[in-house]
């Protein structure tokens, strides 16, 4: 007797998968944007953890914690060079990170004389902090390849300048850190501009000074940026770099619009990029971490970026995180960077 079973029909079948495409290409979308808002989530509370560690620090040493510390009249050989160490390391016991502090040299430095620093401070600035990283960015969070310069073609390896050609440097990894300090509008070396007359450095919380304090922002906490997001780089590229204090490594410039390269004060394009202190140090990754590497401490610069679509998450002197779209004013971008402008600054248009 014939069997009254039938099985699905051709059109049937594809109705069904063409339900199920439907269905996914609904469902997956808001599955991404609910991980990517938790991840933005965790990123912003980071950023208000490290304002809490920075209240705290100033709270104990009547001082805004130092972009970087190095000791006067380094830098003038390969047997005095300067410490470098950057903010990062100072506020370690205010992030739950007493042990790392305490076994920190800071005698040596992020770098110390013929680069030993390096290499004592190696569990330290290996070792990835959490907190100091946000989600939303991939990969290892680790800058890795360090060699001592060689007469080999540049590979993606980080060769040390000149000064540090010791084998002992071969093989040295650091951790990173997505989240910088407020360093300007100008550059590294916090200088004037000479080829605009626009780009006049405006004093920021966070650089060589070591003696600002909180009373000495004039603008109001609430209009002014600490810190900011940016991303780090792919292999040896020093930006987003936790234990270095060179440009871009945990520190940003506000010479470019959030996820931007159109400099502010004409310098770079989308081609050019970040100008990072050494060619040793950039990793060019277009279209979102151009870079180009010169030989120029001083003039260095790198901006703020992330990961997240449409902008930047930033830790204003309120202890406040507020998201800053990539299309900000760029005026009122300039004027959130300033401690004592005396710009009239709106956060409305954020």
């Amino acid at each position: 007797m014939p069997s009254s079973r039938r099985g699905m029909s051709m059109i049937e079948l594809l109705v069904v998968i063409t339900i199920i495409t439907v269905a996914l290409a609904i469902y997956l979308p808001s599955v991404q944007g609910a991980r990517e808002a938790a991840r933005r989530s965790q990123c912003q509370n980071n950023l208000k953890q490290i304002g809490l560690a920075f209240h705290n620090y100033h709270d104990m040493n009547s001082v805004i914690v130092p972009g970087r510390i190095w000791d006067n009249g380094c830098g003038t050989s390969e047997a005095t060079a300067c410490q470098d160490t950057p903010w990062t390391m100072l506020i370690l016991p205010f992030m739950e990170q007493s042990g790392m502090y305490k076994s920190y040299n800071f005698d040596l430095g992020a770098v110390g004389a013929w680069g030993e620093g390096l290499l004592a401070n190696l569990t330290v600035t290996n070792t990835n902090i959490n907190s100091m990283m946000c989600p939303s960015q991939p990969g290892s969070g680790k800058i890795n390849g360090w060699w001592g310069r060689t007469a080999a073609p540049f590979d993606n390896q980080f060769h040390l300048p000149g000064e540090y050609l010791s084998a002992d440097l071969a093989g040295i990894s650091m951790s990173r850190s997505n989240y910088a300090a407020n360093w300007g509008n100008t550059n590294w070396g916090q200088t004037d501009i000479p080829s605009n007359p626009d780009g006049v450095y405006r004093q920021s919380p966070f650089g060589h000074r070591a003696d600002i304090r909180l009373e000495d922002v004039l603008d109001g906490f609430s209009t002014t940026i600490f810190f900011s997001e940016v991303l780090y780089g792919a292999h040896a590229d020093v930006r987003g770099t936790r234990s270095l204090s060179v440009a871009g490594s945990t520190n940003y410039n506000a010479c470019f619009l959030p996820n931007t390269f159109d400099h502010l004060y004409g310098l770079s394009t989308s081609q050019t990029g970040d100008r990072l202190s050494h060619t040793s140090l950039c990793v060019s990754q277009p279209p979102s971490m151009t870079c180009t590497g010169v030989d120029d401490k001083n003039g260095a610069y790198a901006g703020s970026r992330s990961a997240h679509p449409r902008g930047v998450q930033a830790l204003f002197g309120d202890g406040s995180v507020r998201s800053i779209r990539t299309g900000i004013n760029p005026q009122v971008w300039l004027g959130l960077h300033s401690i004592d402008g005396g710009e009239v600054v709106s956060t409305d248009p954020l």
